[in-house]
């Protein structure tokens, strides 16, 4: 008879080793020349500390996309990129309606 820790223990695995990047290099090499929808772009609340430190993910996608599309659940983030021109929408990407 096996107890529920023993059962938990069998369910492990070794991860591979996985190298640390840079993330703002490595996105936007893997984005450039595409056509992207980025999912959570806002960073509400931190929104206008990325603008101003030049960390604002969405900016730097713009930079290398061929096409940019952002979806947020914050509509004054939405807003905000709206009015300086990107093409933004607000929806809950987990609700399927």
């Amino acid at each position: 008879m096996s107890s529920a820790g023993s059962d938990q223990l069998s369910m492990l695995r070794r991860l591979p080793r996985a190298e640390l990047v840079d993330r703002f290099p490595y996105i936007t090499e893997l984005c450039r020349g595409r056509r992207v929808v980025h999912i959570g772009f806002a960073d509400a609340g931190y929104d206008e500390m990325q603008h101003g430190a030049g960390t604002w993910l969405h900016g730097h996608l713009d930079a290398v996309a061929s096409g940019l599309v952002g979806i947020d659940v914050d509509p004054g983030g939405v807003e905000r990129a709206r009015t300086v021109g990107y093409d933004v929408h607000t929806a809950d990407a987990c609700d399927l309606d």
